[in-house]
């Protein structure tokens, strides 16, 4: 091929013909909205979509276009760059099997039949494969088929997970010299008995070498993950594997302290008397109403509680949160602000250098940020490293609460008491905070629509509606949003500004409107019509956020007693100016005050704030599926077996063994996201608040302690 004739992508002819742009329907994309909007992203506006349409459409079930990654070719990059992406990783998930996973191959049907005839024993003759040849434990053959396929040979055993060279025996990519762990017993010893003298003090040291070298597999896995280079955090099973052998030794380890507690002869009684049947029953009410009636069932998901409350990120934890919010509601009175927050990050220049830094030295991490010169290699390092994004989200979190919130001193906010924020992730896998505030003093809080509308207390009116403007915002220019767009991006430096107090005061006012309407402006999705579609909003709005809004020309009281605040834009999502020019990204903050029904408010943001993942009924489910798999051995009476009461109540008890395994798929077998898991193995907390000294009481202690 001639020079003129080569591609500006660098893409080949054959492959760039055969590439098919792979969107999600319109009905998917009603359960995973991007947080992130698209002119945030560095992606190039669509314009407004009308809410109507968008109706039609998803009841029509056609799909529809929404502006993505620009796949025009002739801007995509040359070859040169995309050289770095040109050969993919090759991880022991997909690179087993006899086809390739990310394409259809050539091969013929025999050679299928002859593979599935190979594999279950009856080996064909050698005459019939040709060119094999061994590359590790893979074997590489051609056969009669076309293209060559890999076979890879494992071996007949499974892998212990108490051996000291587990890992290395799992992740042979991951550990190209064979050994690696969190435990090096075995290797020190042998190493230290091999080069010493033989007699006590030699195994004395040698030992005493061993032991300095284990680790906790918690603390083994937050160092390997930090490695530069970043194979162990960009692999796609080992930090699920970490954290799936964490979840079951905490299960093993309360397995064996519930055998010891009193009630266990009844738990017992209630496993044998369980029947499959009797578990679907339950599975159906507790999917249908959130309860059953059954009462050994309930009984049955109470014991499984005790395994949650030693899980990160269960059900249990989030409801531990939703009583925490639940009692400083009682201690301080009901929260003034709420707010969520969602980090970006898909273009942040902050993620983007540490991502880069972490796979590259230097100085040719450097020049690959320079080389970041389209909107999908930027996502495309964006996504590359889930512990950068663990990293850089925690970082936003708490540098929000040190200098925005500010406990006990004057903030944006004004004078805040208390806080409290839980981490969810969305259907991307990104992380976000919901959080609730509390103002210093604002024990009559619930009272403060109906005094502010008392005639003697003009003054007072006038200070509440000044702060209320100082703090939410509902306006946008969008004259000035648009000169300032077509100078730069919300990403680009501002260095400049900061360097001067007087300069940044001078622009503050036009940074923030910038910074609102590239991040803040509400775009109707199919998100906005998911319970439309499904008939249950047809007496309301067709967008269930309520857009576009009605104007506002001044924060005032109406005259059913509702406080509005100013608005002069439809499609602006509540911000705040501070928070716009310090993190950049979307934000959404509220005046719970300016809502009817306060408390059924706080209740509802409560309840969302710590929306609970995990229902009953799977659980229910789980425990039919392996009352079905294990049979009668579940059901057999241990009372009667003749075995001594350590070894009946120990390792050898049945019930123990079936509960323990319903814990290990209910708390192995849920969603979660890499960066969530990341995260965890790295230390960050799930949640944030201004009193980490918790302790919890019996309320019906308390009631009766207070009667006495």
């Amino acid at each position: 091929m001639d020079s003129w004739e080569v591609p500006s992508h660098g893409v080949p002819a054959q492959v760039y013909d055969r590439l098919e742009r792979n969107e999600p329907s319109a009905r998917e994309k009603t359960q995973s909205a991007h947080i992130v909007p698209p002119t945030e992203r560095g992606l190039e506006d669509g314009g407004p979509t009308d809410i109507q349409e968008l109706l039609r459409s998803l009841q029509n079930g056609e799909d529809i276009w929404q502006e993505g990654i620009d796949d025009d070719p002739a801007d995509e990059g040359d070859g040169a760059d995309e050289q770095e992406y040109a050969q993919d990783r090759v991880h022991e998930i997909s690179a087993s099997g006899m086809f390739c996973l990310d394409g259809r191959p050539d091969i013929a049907e025999t050679e299928k039949l002859r593979y599935l005839c190979e594999a279950v024993g009856e080996t064909a003759p050698r005459a019939q494969i040709r060119e094999s040849a061994w590359t590790g434990s893979a074997e590489v053959r051609r056969g009669c088929a076309a293209e060559p396929y890999i076979l890879v040979s494992r071996g007949e055993d499974f892998a212990d997970s108490f051996d000291a060279r587990f890992f290395a025996k799992t992740f042979p990519t991951l550990f190209p010299y064979g050994k690696g762990g969190p435990r090096q017993a075995e290797e020190c010893i042998m190493d230290a008995k091999g080069d010493g003298p033989p007699g006590f003090e030699a195994e004395a040291a040698s030992q005493n070498l061993a032991l300095s070298r284990n680790m906790s597999l918690e603390k083994w896995a937050e160092l390997v993950l930090q490695r530069h280079g970043g194979r162990f955090a960009a692999h796609p099973v080992f930090a699920f594997l970490v954290f799936n052998i964490g979840v079951r030794s905490r299960n093993r380890r309360v397995s064996m302290g519930s055998v010891r507690k009193k009630n266990f002869p009844e738990v017992e009684r209630i496993v044998r008397s369980l029947t499959a049947a009797r578990l679907e029953n339950a599975k159906v009410e507790l999917e249908a109403s959130g309860k059953t009636t059954d009462k050994d069932v309930n009984q049955l998901l109470r014991n499984l509680s005790l395994y949650g409350h030693r899980q990160p990120m269960s059900r249990e934890s989030r409801l531990t949160m939703r009583r925490k919010i639940k009692s400083l509601i009682i201690r301080y009175g009901i929260p003034a602000i709420w707010f969520t927050l969602n980090p970006n990050d898909i273009t942040n220049p902050v993620k983007l250098r540490l991502a880069a830094y972490r796979f590259r030295e230097p100085s040719e991490a450097e020049a690959f940020l320079t080389s970041l010169d389209q909107v999908h290699k930027r996502v495309r390092l964006a996504i590359s490293d889930p512990l950068s994004s663990a990293i850089f989200f925690h970082r936003e979190v708490s540098l929000f609460f040190k200098h925005y919130v500010k406990t006990g001193e004057e903030s944006v906010f004004g004078r805040i008491s208390q806080y409290f924020g839980a981490v969810e992730t969305n259907e991307r896998g990104a992380l976000h905070v919901h959080g609730l505030l509390w103002l210093q003093g604002n024990m009559h809080l619930s009272s403060l629509l109906t005094d502010i509308q008392r005639e003697n207390q003009a003054a007072y009116r006038d200070r509440v509606m000044e702060y209320i403007d100082s703090v939410f915002t509902e306006d946008l220019d969008l004259e000035a949003f648009a000169t300032v767009r077509a100078e730069r991006s919300v990403t680009s430096d501002i260095s400049s500004f900061l360097r001067n107090r007087e300069q940044f005061a001078a622009v503050f006012e036009e940074e923030a409107n910038f910074c609102a309407g590239a991040t803040q402006i509400h775009t109707h999705s199919p998100t906005c019509v998911k319970y439309s579609i499904h008939g249950r909003g047809r007496k309301r709005l067709p967008c269930r956020f309520g857009a576009p809004w009605k104007l506002v020309d001044k924060t005032s009281m109406t005259e059913d007693g509702v406080l509005q605040i100013r608005r002069s834009h439809g499609l602006v999502n509540r911000w705040n100016k501070a928070m716009a020019v310090g993190l950049r990204h979307n934000h959404d903050i509220s005046f719970i005050a300016t809502k009817c029904k306060g408390l059924a408010l706080v209740f509802y943001l409560t309840n969302y704030a710590t929306k609970v993942e995990d229902p009953v009924w799977k659980r229910a489910a789980a425990a039919k599926e392996l009352i079905q798999v294990l049979g009668n051995e579940v059901v057999q009476d241990h009372s009667n077996d003749g075995l001594g009461k350590a070894e009946c109540d120990g390792r050898e008890n049945r019930t123990r063994q079936f509960l323990m395994r319903v814990a290990n798929r209910v708390f192995t077998e849920r969603a979660l996201s890499q960066v969530e898991v990341v995260a965890y193995l790295q230390g960050y907390s799930t949640e944030y608040a201004s009193t980490n000294a918790w302790a919890f009481l019996n309320v019906c202690t308390l009631y009766w302690h207070v009667f006495r």
